[in-house]
C-alpha cells in the first residue's frame, strides 16, 4: 500500500527515539529522503543509581582534567579552614563545605568522569523521605531540615532573624519531594566536570525542562565534598570495567540560609 511505511525507516525512527529524539513529518512514500524535525524530550527518567552516594568525606578532590578555575580561592580558603578537623572527622556530622561565589556554568553530559547516567540530560525522580518542621520562637519564620539534621543539632539557626536554639519542632513528618541532578563545569572551562548540581522540590520542578547539556547558566551554591558512584573504567582490548566504583567529586545545592552561620544569603540559579 502506498501509505506503508518503509522498515528502513521504522528502524532509523526506532533508534532516534532510543536515543531520546522524537522523529515528526514523516515521509510515508519512502523515497529516500527524509524531512523530519528533531524534538528532545523535556527530560528523562531517574536511573535506580540515582541516589548512590556516601557520606562526606574530608577533603575535595582536584578535577582530573583541569583546575578549578575561578573557583581556586574558595577551595584553597575551605581547605585551609577545616585542615585541623581532619584527624577527627565525622563524615555522617561534619559538613566540609560553604556558600560558594557567583559563577558562570555549562551543563556536561558527563563521559569525561564516566558517568554515563546523563548523556541525555538531568535526571529528575520523585523521592518519598521525611522532615522535621521548626517555627522561630523570636519571629515565627518556619524552615524545615532532616531528621539526621535533627540528630546532629545542625540547622538550628532561624533563617530570618538569625537566632540560634530558639524554636519549637515537630516531625517527621512524611513527604514526596522532587530532585534533579546533573553534572556541570565552568563556562571558562566547558569540558571539565568539575561537580553534580542536585536541585530538590520547587526549584527542582521549575527546572525540569530547562536543563540539557551545553546550556548555560549563571549560580551561586553552596558546596560541599561528596561521594557517589561511576562506572569502571575501560580494561585491557578497550573493554568498560564490570560494575561500578565510588568516587568523591564536589556536590553542589542551593543550600539554605541555615547553613550560613555570617552570611543569610542562600544560593539561587539562573538560565543565561
Amino acid at each position: 500500500m502506498p501509505n506503508d511505511r518503509n522498515p528502513q525507516f521504522v528502524a532509523l525512527e526506532e533508534r532516534l527515539r532510543a536515543n531520546n529524539i522524537s522523529v515528526i513529518n514523516w515521509n510515508p512514500q519512502g523515497t529516500g529522503t527524509l524531512r523530519q524535525v528533531l524534538v528532545e524530550k523535556v527530560s528523562t527518567k531517574a536511573t535506580k543509581n540515582l541516589g548512590a552516594t556516601g557520606g562526606t568525606p574530608y577533603d575535595i578532590e582536584n578535577p582530573p582534567c583541569g583546575s578549578w578555575g575561578e573557583l581556586t580561592p574558595w577551595i584553597t580558603e575551605l581547605r585551609e579552614r577545616n585542615q585541623s578537623k581532619a584527624a577527627r572527622w565525622n563524615p555522617r556530622r561534619n559538613h566540609f563545605g560553604s556558600l560558594m561565589p557567583v559563577a558562570d556554568y555549562v551543563v556536561t553530559d558527563g563521559r569525561d568522569v564516566r558517568d554515563f547516567r546523563f548523556t541525555n540530560g538531568a535526571q529528575y525522580a520523585l523521592n518519598d523521605g521525611t522532615e522535621m518542621r521548626l517555627t522561630c520562637q523570636s519571629c515565627n519564620t518556619n524552615w524545615v531540615r532532616s531528621e539526621r539534621q535533627s540528630a546532629a543539632g545542625y540547622a538550628n539557626r532561624c533563617p530570618s532573624c538569625g537566632t540560634t536554639d530558639r524554636f519549637s519542632e515537630t516531625g517527621p513528618h512524611q513527604i514526596q519531594y522532587a530532585s534533579l541532578k546533573f553534572p556541570v563545569a565552568l563556562a571558562s572551562n566547558p569540558t571539565c566536570t568539575i561537580g553534580f548540581v542536585n536541585l530538590y522540590g520547587t526549584e527542582a520542578e521549575r527546572m525540569r525542562n530547562s536543563i540539557r547539556p551545553g546550556i548555560r547558566f549563571q549560580a551561586r551554591f553552596y558546596g560541599k565534598a561528596g561521594r557517589k558512584s561511576r562506572q569502571r573504567a575501560q580494561g585491557s582490548g578497550g573493554r568498560r570495567g564490570r560494575g561500578y566504583e565510588w568516587y568523591n567529586y564536589l556536590n553542589m545545592t542551593l543550600g539554605s540560609a541555615a547553613y550560613n552561620r555570617s552570611d543569610r544569603t542562600s544560593g539561587f540559579i539562573q538560565i543565561l
